[in-house]
């Protein structure tokens, strides 16, 4: 997870974030209600683990030594013949790539396109049996108040599911926020290191985004990637 921004715009989210709570709190327990067992089970399918490893020299004084290092992130699987999509940090740089199936099933991805501007990169597995895909849905028509949920694997919590409501979308906000690009999401919970790439769904079980940061000092305020961002980069593949 990435985090910015310091303690004025954090008030500031703050107070949009307790502005919906107060206003949408009589909705809370029927919203869930509609967030079926069956919703999330087949959203959860398409979520894989990642774990990125990177490998290389370090100099201390005049001895050189060799480490090995390595990052967790979650991924999605957008397309049946094995395309993932994750954040570009948590891959960036890494020598080898390993991702875990829901069916528990390891194996190791190619990392096929990276954008690091966008924070996007997809990667490639091979898989004989059937892949479970998600759904991927038109991140313009999400708006304020709605209710979402983000399937994440962060270093404490393993294929935790998270229940969080829009508070801002692009072009949408208020002041400097409608410049922002992303979509920001205040969770029930933190998300923490670990859950960059998690797929944000909506009540329908449709991604809507990925998770790639989150509001320096407080975890329950993501930011996500729309959806809409990587369709373009997605057809180029597909191509």
């Amino acid at each position: 997870m990435k985090y910015k921004y310091g303690p004025i715009k954090k008030q500031i989210y703050y107070i949009i974030s307790l502005m919906l709570s107060i206003s949408l709190l009589n909705d809370i327990a029927s919203a869930r209600t509609i967030m079926t067992t069956h919703i999330i089970k087949k959203a959860f399918s398409s979520v894989v683990d990642i774990e990125a490893t990177r490998e290389g020299i370090t100099r201390s004084d005049k001895n050189f030594a060799r480490y090995v290092a390595s990052r967790t992130g979650v991924g999605v699987i957008i397309d049946p013949s094995g395309i993932i999509v994750t954040n570009a940090h948590v891959v960036n740089g890494a020598s080898s790539v390993t991702v875990r199936l829901r069916d528990k099933r390891q194996m190791s991805a190619k990392l096929i396109k990276i954008y690091p501007k966008e924070d996007l990169a997809f990667l490639k597995i091979v898989s004989r049996k059937a892949l479970p895909v998600v759904s991927i849905a038109d991140s313009k028509k999400v708006d304020f108040g709605n209710d979402v949920f983000t399937i994440g694997h962060s270093k404490f919590l393993k294929g935790t599911v998270i229940h969080g409501r829009v508070i801002n979308m692009p072009g949408k906000g208020f002041g400097r926020l409608s410049k922002e690009k992303t979509i920001q999401v205040f969770f029930d919970v933190n998300a923490y290191k670990g859950d960059s790439g998690s797929p944000v769904f909506d009540k329908d079980g449709k991604m809507i985004g990925l998770l790639y940061g989150g509001l320096q000092g407080d975890g329950r305020i993501g930011f996500v990637v729309p959806s809409n961002a990587l369709r373009p980069y997605f057809r180029s593949l597909r191509s």
